[in-house]
């Protein structure tokens, strides 16, 4: 994800995934003052059952601790082209979650 920052802001930041199906986890990641870029991993345990739904990615500022907000995703193509988006930005994300398992195997004979 690409951190934009407003009005020359350093703060350290804590970022925190939100509504993740049971067996699914990510670590928080913090972010330094200077920082423009961070990945988010997901990790879904061996016991995960598949799901789909959405869930979110939480900002925290560390040195303003009652300051959190969602983190919002701009949808549009980065070059404009086409004119404007309907729902131009959102702060939901899309997890699927498939199994583990492997595919059953066929049975000889048939």
């Amino acid at each position: 994800m690409t951190i934009a920052r407003l009005g020359g802001n350093t703060n350290k930041l804590l970022i925190t995934a939100t509504d993740l199906p049971e067996g699914v986890s990510a670590k928080p990641i913090e972010i330094k003052g200077k920082d423009k870029e961070v990945k988010v991993a997901l990790v879904a345990s061996a016991d995960a059952k598949p799901s789909n739904g959405i869930f979110g990615l939480s900002v925290v500022d560390r040195v303003e601790t009652n300051l959190q907000r969602r983190a919002v995703f701009e949808l549009g193509p980065k070059e404009s082209r086409g004119g404007e988006m309907l729902i131009p930005e959102t702060d939901k994300l899309w997890l699927t979650v498939t199994t583990n398992a492997p595919a059953a195997e066929k049975v000889k004979g048939k």
